[in-house]
């Protein structure tokens, strides 16, 4: 473990035990104490530019802010952050194709959580089937890091028929934004940060759209943080 990610995990448990760690802000002061954002709290830091390419990719620092400002209250105070803290203590030893593969299958599994968001009503719609194989064009070129093919995918999962229900575009957008997100990560270049995180709003947003209520986006948030960590925790034990 290097003593960045060291220094960042205590970081977050000690935001978290004290309850000094906040949403929708990086960083304030209650009472006199220090509060911040789970990523202002492992870095100590005011912008994801700023965070140190060191500690974790930008894609992921882009994504950390939106999966955590998402989450119910209750759940930024409890499990899935010491499960975050438990991890970037570990994730030093990934390697940059390492973090490709995350990205990939957290993308995918993005996806598939967005399309099944979708009420059985909406699929039975004549749009429904365009915007299917839409999304299965999107995954299968991640799946294959193909950025022609996820560059072209994108390009049809976004031209969605308007008229869809709005759990069913948001999905469709999802699929469009990860494949974005693909294409710009294989490019290296610095849209595919935003992307990502992009991809999860709108996979948020199909949910929402689907049950109507804020509650269902909070939930979706939470299951694709967690999805996310299931693959750092994956690769963490991999031999790449």
């Amino acid at each position: 473990m290097s003593a960045l990610h060291e220094q960042a995990s205590n970081n977050i448990l000690t935001f978290l035990n004290e309850k000094r760690l906040i949403q929708n802000s990086w960083h304030t002061e209650k009472e006199g104490r220090e509060c911040a954002c789970l990523l202002g709290a492992a870095a100590g830091i005011d912008s994801v530019e700023n965070c140190p390419a060191d500690l974790m990719p930008t894609w992921l620092a882009n994504c950390t802010i939106t999966l955590f400002d998402g989450l119910s209250a209750e759940d930024a105070a409890d499990g899935i952050v010491r499960r975050y803290a438990t991890l970037i203590g570990k994730w030093d030893i990934l390697t940059d194709k390492q973090w490709n593969n995350i990205l990939a299958k957290w993308l995918i599994r993005l996806i598939d959580q967005a399309i099944d968001s979708v009420p059985v009503s909406a699929k039975t719609q004549s749009y429904w089937p365009a915007i299917a194989k839409a999304c299965e064009h999107c995954k299968t070129a991640i799946s294959h890091q193909d950025k022609d093919a996820a560059r072209a995918a994108a390009r049809t999962a976004d031209a969605a028929p308007r008229a869809a229900a709005r759990s069913a575009y948001a999905a469709a957008y999802a699929a469009a934004y990860a494949a974005d997100a693909a294409v710009y990560a294989i490019d290296a270049t610095a849209a595919a940060d935003a992307a990502a995180a992009d991809a999860a709003t709108y996979a948020a947003y199909a949910a929402a759209y689907a049950a109507d209520a804020d509650a269902a986006a909070a939930a979706a948030y939470k299951k694709l943080f967690n999805a996310l960590l299931d693959e750092i925790a994956a690769q963490c034990v991999s031999k790449g």
